[in-house]
């Protein structure tokens, strides 16, 4: 299909710009014509007749309910031509109708007409980005389908319902409800009381809205009282006091309970500045001891005190309470948090860890951490670190309290310290005290005492291996310790630390050898884990991408046109990201083969699902400048990458590389100096940082970073290329 799309622009381009000459019948009073003499196109106008060819492409496979196909040709069109946005509508359609609903998002947030989209797209695409927790794009576009489902709105596609006496129909309703619900999220006050001010209105006049009871039913939910619960909070958030007052009746009167209604009542009272009769509202909700609204009730107690001039009061409301119901979980928090506040850790600490025991959240393992961090009570926080890593097996649950710990060197030492006190004495000694100072030591790079704490984790109790040798490895890995890394992983296997069907250690184990160049076992250990995982596109990305690390190219390239082939069709966005990684690595397995077309083709799939990937961007832009074609194309390229990564030393480079190509040479030596690594330089950047200084007439400079280029390929085992930048050396000299 490439081959035809650009054989449909060559007929288009031919036909519109060959010369041509006329050779009419002229009298003699008649001035004699001129040839028509036909010049060249820019390759602005070029790039705007292929993305015509591209459009008319997926116009018919979109006809031909061909969506995936379709969906490519108008990714391209728009690539080429972002201005006229028709194909991006189109693919938006398309995409969704494929159900990639991530690949439409992506480009619907480029800028599309709700109307040519229209409603029913539009309101997929809101409801699959309010699932991946985007509310502000999914507010969006749930906007965008209240704006096409307007009335007059010409939507083509889009099944239109009978119109109902108040313009708007169930759809509108269910739309508005979800958007209210974002708007609710999102503290978007007034909004959310306007769109559930409209619902309420449906609800209460279903006959204007064309709603039976059956849809009246589904839009209040399983629970009725929860969605007018709802209602009342935006309301009371709004400030509409009276229709949050109505709201709160009908949650009532849906499942009645008459101190949250008092207490609902009292919050209402509260913001029309009743302060009294929002204190009296409380009490019957206190007597009753109720949990169902959280802290929300002795939250309020504390504002209405305020409000009286009685904050002093609050703490021992809060105890008597508090002694009354011990064992209200809400209460107990909030009487701890108001210690906390008043620096009172004494009484704070007791109830945090009954707590923690008790109904744990990270919420008290925060707030003793903090307590035990500003008091200096290391041997306390040890073990609270320990119970952390029983719970939720990472220190990140602490929220701002984790920064500390891999922070602060004098915090961290003391940990040590204590940490190492209780080593001596083993029948004191936690298992995840260990593990959580081995992670720690990593973080603050001490390797030596992450192994000795890991060890010693190991040695108190060998039946959890894997979680001391996994987060071992990896954190060895991503330090670039792979020889210690690929040690662990062994180990891992050695001890059976995980079961034959798990082959995790195996990935991690081929990760690490290929790191240290140990190719063969690394492959071995890949192709174990991948046959193990058959349904998993990660495992079967590592075979390909070690042969490509081993620059062996054509095995390489066949390994991942086996995995592209395989996985192609799958939408989870884990084979998504998979894929989009085997095509950028293949891409650059052809342009090691001298494959530019095919490496050209795999860049431009990858910019087919996500056309602001600035990797993708780069290497297509650079592919293009050293080919010496597209330039202008590539240009706005490289300066979209360059504008998201500015200090990347490979955009850097290639950005220099397109000035050298259109003749600016003194600015593609600033970018190709700033380009040069001086700890670890690239070949690739010293052979073009000499090129240019060549035309710059600095021969000396050009011939002294050749030379550096030179003993950076043979390090690299590029031969050829080196030999090639040898003759450049000969020539000049």
């Amino acid at each position: 299909m490439k081959v035809a799309i650009r054989a449909l622009a060559a007929v288009v381009l031919a036909l519109t710009a060959q010369g041509v000459v006329a050779t009419p019948q002229v009298s003699e009073f008649d001035d004699a014509a001129a040839p028509f003499v036909g010049k060249a196109r820019q390759e602005a106008e070029v790039d705007r007749i292929e993305a015509l060819a591209h459009f008319a492409t997926g116009r018919t496979y979109q006809q031909r309910g061909e969506f995936a196909p379709a969906a490519q040709q108008f990714a391209r069109a728009d690539r080429l031509d972002p201005t006229a946005t028709t194909a991006r509508n189109n693919l938006v359609v398309v995409a969704v109708q494929e159900k990639r609903y991530a690949m439409a998002a992506r480009y619907a947030f480029k800028g599309i007409d709700p109307h040519e989209v229209g409603e029913v797209v539009l309101g997929r695409l809101a409801i699959y980005l309010t699932e991946q927790g985007d509310f502000v794009h999914a507010m969006e576009f749930y906007e965008k389908a209240i704006e096409a489902a307007q009335p007059g709105s010409d939507v083509a596609g889009a099944p239109q319902a009978a119109p109902s006496t108040s313009g708007e129909d169930a759809a509108d309703v269910f739309t508005r409800l979800e958007l209210g619900r974002l708007y609710h999220l999102a503290q978007k006050r007034a909004k959310a009381a306007e769109q559930f001010a409209r619902v309420n209105q449906a609800l209460d006049h279903p006959d204007r809205f064309g709603i039976d009871q059956q849809t009246r039913e589904h839009l209040l939910g399983k629970q009725p009282s929860e969605c007018y619960e709802m209602f009342g909070e935006a309301f009371l958030l709004a400030g509409r006091f009276p229709e949050a007052e109505a709201a709160f009746r009908k949650a009532d009167a849906a499942v009645p309970n008459e101190a949250v209604l008092k207490f609902n009542l009292a919050r209402v009272a509260a913001g029309r500045n009743q302060a009294e009769e929002a204190l009296a509202g409380l009490q019957p909700y206190f007597d009753r001891g109720l949990t169902s609204e959280g802290s929300a009730p002795y939250q309020l107690l504390a504002d209405v005190l305020k409000k009286l001039g009685k904050e002093g009061q609050l703490l021992d409301r809060l105890e008597k309470l508090h002694a009354a119901a011990p064992s209200n979980a809400p209460l107990s928090y909030f009487l701890a948090e108001q210690y906390l506040k008043a620096g009172r850790t004494d009484k704070a600490e007791p109830i945090f860890l009954d707590l923690s025991v008790k109904i744990p959240t990270f919420l008290a393992y925060r707030s003793l951490a903090e307590i035990y961090r500003k008091g200096r009570q290391y041997e306390k926080l040890l073990a609270l670190l320990s119970k952390v890593m029983a719970t939720a097996g990472t220190l990140e649950v602490l929220g701002s309290e984790a920064k500390p710990l891999t922070a602060d060197a004098d915090l961290f030492a003391h940990l040590v310290e204590a940490g190492r006190k209780r080593a001596r004495d083993a029948t004191k000694v936690e298992f995840g005290e260990f593990t959580a100072l081995g992670a720690l030591a990593q973080d603050h790079k001490q390797y030596e005492t992450a192994n000795d704490f890991f060890e010693l984790a190991l040695k108190i109790d060998p039946s959890k291996a894997a979680e001391v040798l996994l987060p071992w490895g990896v954190g060895a890995l991503i330090d670039e310790r792979p020889a210690e890394a690929a040690k662990v992983f062994q180990r891992g296997l050695d001890m059976k630390a995980m079961p034959e069907s798990n082959p995790v250690l195996h990935f991690y184990l081929a990760g690490a050898l290929a790191a240290c160049d140990r190719i063969d076992e690394a492959l071995a250990a890949a192709r174990f884990a991948a046959e193990k995982k058959k349904d998993s596109a990660r495992f079967a990305s590592r075979v390909p991408w070690i042969l490509f690390r081993a620059k062996r190219y054509e095995e390489a390239r066949q390994a991942f046109e086996k995995l592209l082939a395989r996985f192609g069709g799958e939408q989870d966005p884990e084979t998504v990201a998979v894929l989009r990684e085997a095509r950028l690595s293949v891409s650059a397995v052809c342009v090691a083969q001298g494959r530019l077309a095919e490496a050209e083709e795999w860049l431009q799939q990858v910019l087919d699902e996500y056309p602001d990937d600035i990797e993708a961007d780069n290497d297509l832009g650079f592919l293009w400048a050293d080919e010496n074609t597209h330039l202008q194309r590539a240009s706005k390229m490289i300066a979209v990458a360059i504008a998201a990564e500015p200090k990347n030393r490979a955009y850097r480079d290639s950005l220099g590389w397109i000035y050298y190509r259109t003749g600016r040479f003194a600015e593609a030596v600033v970018e190709l100096e700033k380009a040069v690594d001086e700890k670890q330089p690239d070949a690739t950047v010293l052979d073009h940082l000499g090129d240019a200084y060549e035309k710059l007439g600095r021969y000396d400079k050009a011939l002294a970073a050749w030379q550096r280029a030179i003993a950076a390929y043979e390090k690299d085992k590029e031969r050829e290329k080196a030999g090639k930048v040898a003759e450049k050396i000969k020539k000049t000299r």
